[in-house]
């Protein structure tokens, strides 16, 4: 069986720290509201005006982005972050505005739950 690879790309200042410092301190004074990953900011998506070659650029390959999905600030639920994909060709960016951790644990064995067999 051919498992899909987790594909991971870093980006170094994609936001300069005024501009993460100005755009947290706006999304930190809207309302947060339960979603089905976590507490979201409802209607509110922030999508570069040039965003399909921004990530284009990135990824290296043309993209569109779904501009209804993306560019929503979310606190996750548990500290694990689940997003509602469609397809295996599908990307998620993640952009953390105050100091984080990422920690990614990729399912092969098919465990019940994304922690089992991980310590926290």
């Amino acid at each position: 069986m051919i498992h899909p690879l987790v594909k991971l790309i870093t980006v170094d200042g994609f936001f300069t720290q005024e501009q993460a410092v100005t755009l947290s301190r706006t999304v930190d004074t809207l309302k947060y509201e339960k979603s089905e990953f976590g507490k979201e900011i409802p209607n509110f998506n922030l999508v570069p005006p040039d965003a399909n070659k921004l990530f284009s650029d990135i990824i290296g390959t043309n993209i569109v982005v779904d501009e209804e999905r993306s560019g929503v600030f979310r606190f996750p639920e548990l500290f694990v972050h689940f997003e509602g994909f469609d397809g295996s060709n599908e990307w998620c960016f993640m952009v953390a505005l105050e100091p984080s951790t990422f920690n990614v644990y990729e399912n092969l064995r098919g465990p019940k739950n994304a922690l089992e067999g991980h310590e926290l």
